[in-house]
């Protein structure tokens, strides 16, 4: 079976949660069932082409052109769009046009109508008072372009679900969430596959009794969505209030908009043992690292957590996305915390600290939960649906 992936920017393993995850799916469906696997991109970056049969960059203003030809000449059966609705819905179209065999299907990886929390004057002003002044201004420019975009959302969400073959949603509950959000009642076309580790190996016990003094954060450093800045927060208290705290360090592996702001907070309010790593690949902080926390105001279903499941990081994060319980099995296999709760964060977070027979127990308990995410078991689920066979969920 031949596969094409369409991501925005060229698929590399230090690019981005979606293009890891591309990555990682596009090597395990050719190492387990021999598909040929190819991949489509607008943005160009430092691509690992070792997976892929065959690569394409997509011109802008002709990407449906490029892409339909494409397909047609590598005999595609099935273009996963990674994302992007919009253009998912033009090369059905085209498709359709011209009577091509080949399926459709969008793979939507943040929770139905994240557009809209984008789009909005508490954001914009927020990033004229932080480093980003150049794109806070051409989003005061493009604003209502941008809030139209937003707003017509709901009808993008309801015309895919009526166009493509299948809508693949990373969480079940994400299923009341998309009809909701695109007043459809059908869910037939529905399919939830959790992303695959990244990484095929994992931690042996005595590994995870040796792990170090560290606790990890791993993202964008970006405040409208991650909120870093409460986790600098957190940390600061905890340092106030525990004298154990003293011997461990917070590490922020990540690069964005934000981290000279976050690099001030640090300094002005004499946060200690804060350690920014920029964009790196994260295996070696996992493997070092004991515990894991996010304090994001919304998500998908970050990967960042089922990584740091896999290596026994154990993870505190804060309840403001639905799929959170898919992952963290509260105080088995990591803490959920109520959303903006600092108190109750920062009471687990000092269990964890102190507690090192129950942090390594939910460390092992953690290595087990991520088994089910791993890429033999993903493939296998995404070969059911590209078989069009059905799957339970």
């Amino acid at each position: 079976m031949n596969i094409l992936f369409f991501t925005r920017n060229q698929v590399s393993p230090n690019i981005g949660g979606t293009e890891r995850v591309t990555l990682t799916l596009g090597s395990g469906l050719r190492k387990y069932y021999n598909y040929n696997c190819y991949s489509a991109y607008i943005h160009p970056n430092e691509g690992n082409n070792q997976v892929f049969c065959g690569e394409i960059k997509l011109r802008r203003s002709i990407l449906t052109n490029d892409i339909i030809n494409y397909i047609e000449d590598n005999a595609i059966d099935w273009l996963i769009c990674q994302g992007e609705f919009r253009i998912a819905i033009k090369i059905k179209n085209a498709l359709n046009k011209r009577g091509s065999k080949c399926k459709v299907m969008a793979v939507h990886h943040f929770a139905p109508g994240w557009e809209e929390k984008f789009v909005t004057p508490q954001i914009i002003i927020s990033k004229l008072k932080s480093h980003q002044k150049i794109q806070a201004f051409k989003q005061i420019i493009l604003y209502p372009y941008l809030k139209w975009q937003a707003l017509t959302n709901a009808s993008v969400y309801k015309k895919a679900y009526n166009s493509l073959d299948y809508i693949s949603l990373l969480s079940k509950s994400f299923i009341r969430e998309f009809t909701d959000y695109a007043k459809i009642s059908d869910t037939g076309k529905f399919k939830v596959i959790p992303n695959p580790l990244s990484f095929e190996e994992q931690l042996s016990n005595d590994e995870i009794a040796q792990k170090q003094n560290i606790i990890l954060i791993v993202g964008r450093l970006e405040e409208n969505q991650k909120r870093i800045s409460l986790a600098l927060e957190i940390w600061k208290r905890l340092n106030e209030e525990l004298t154990e705290a003293h011997n461990w360090s917070l590490h922020i592996a990540g690069e964005g908009p934000d981290r000279i702001k976050y690099q001030d907070i640090v300094e002005s309010k004499s946060i200690p043992n804060v350690v920014f790593l920029g964009k790196i690949n994260p295996l070696e902080e996992y493997k070092k690292a004991s515990i894991f926390i996010m304090t994001s105001r919304y998500e998908g279903r970050p990967l960042t957590i089922t990584e740091a499941l896999q290596f026994g990081v154990v993870p505190i994060a804060m309840n403001s996305f639905s799929s959170l319980t898919d992952l963290i099995d509260d105080s088995v296999n990591g803490y959920v915390i109520p959303n903006n709760d600092l108190d109750s964060f920062i009471k687990k977070l000092s269990d964890l600290i102190t507690n090192h027979t129950t942090r390594n127990e939910m460390a092992k308990q953690a290595v087990l939960s991520a088994n089910k995410f791993s890429i033999s078991e993903i493939a296998k689920e995404w070969v059911t649906i590209l078989n069009n066979r059905s799957i339970e969920y």
